[in-house]
């Protein structure tokens, strides 16, 4: 990968890192020959951040305010279900209909 259009001592931020896309996004960061600082945002780190939660919210932009500025900021989050929303895609639909 390639970041020359980058600033040197990137800083990137990367919402939602406990994930598959964020972890590859982190990986990749890190994994360049630039000097890259990755900060990183999800449910398990510190700070935590559960959009489900405005407090998380709030206090992890409180944090990452006194860490940036960034030139980078990937937010990678996303939610394939939860109790009152299944994925588009379910074989559940599929059966039913055959």
């Amino acid at each position: 990968m390639s970041l020359d259009s980058f600033p040197e001592n990137l800083r990137a931020l990367v919402i939602g890192s406990s994930g598959g896309i964020g972890v590859a996004f982190v990986r990749a960061l890190q994994g360049t020959s630039a000097k890259v600082r990755v900060e990183q945002l999800h449910r398990h780190s510190s700070p935590l951040i559960d959009f489900a939660d405005k407090k998380s919210i709030h206090l992890a932009a409180q944090s990452m305010a006194g860490r940036g500025p960034f030139h980078l900021i990937i937010n990678a989050t996303g939610m394939l279900h939860n109790s009152h929303l299944m994925p588009e895609k379910n074989w559940l639909i599929y059966s039913m209909n055959s």
